[in-house]
């Protein structure tokens, strides 16, 4: 027995990403966002979606990055990471991004329904013992 999964990434990519398909580390519209990183902001082609990224801030000792997700994009195949590091070359940590609501995942919150149709997450770790971290956001879509 086949499960086709409605919507979903292609689905999405199909109206979003005409030219570059199902390339979720194309940026089709020219914006600077990869496709991948739209389809879970709840970007589109027909707007310029940079007022989507993660806000990422250090206070109080830690490092904190926060976006909203698009529900629609909890499809299944499609899996949601931060990664940080100390430079822009390497990204030894990583945290999943979950589904569910969750209060720590480790250190990662999600919010279900806020704003509506959108989960806000957010994800807070220690800067000690480093001087200067780094984070973003990684999107792996699939069949």
């Amino acid at each position: 027995m086949t499960v086709a999964v409605s919507g979903g990434y292609d689905s999405w990519a199909s109206t979003n990403a005409p030219t570059t398909g199902t390339d979720p580390n194309a940026a089709d519209d020219k914006d600077g966002v990869t496709n991948g990183a739209e389809y879970v902001l709840g970007g589109s082609i027909a707007t310029n979606d940079l007022n989507k990224l993660p806000e990422v801030a250090s206070g109080d000792g830690n490092l904190t990055f926060t976006f909203e997700r698009d529900q629609a994009s909890i499809d299944g195949t499609t899996i949601v990471a931060i990664e940080v590091g100390t430079t822009l070359d390497s990204w030894p940590d990583s945290y999943l991004v979950p589904d569910d609501e969750v209060a720590a995942n480790p250190g990662v919150t999600v919010e279900k329904d806020t704003p509506s149709g959108f989960d806000t997450v957010t994800l807070s770790v220690p800067m000690n013992p480093d001087t200067k971290k780094f984070a973003r956001l990684k999107v792996v879509t699939g069949p």
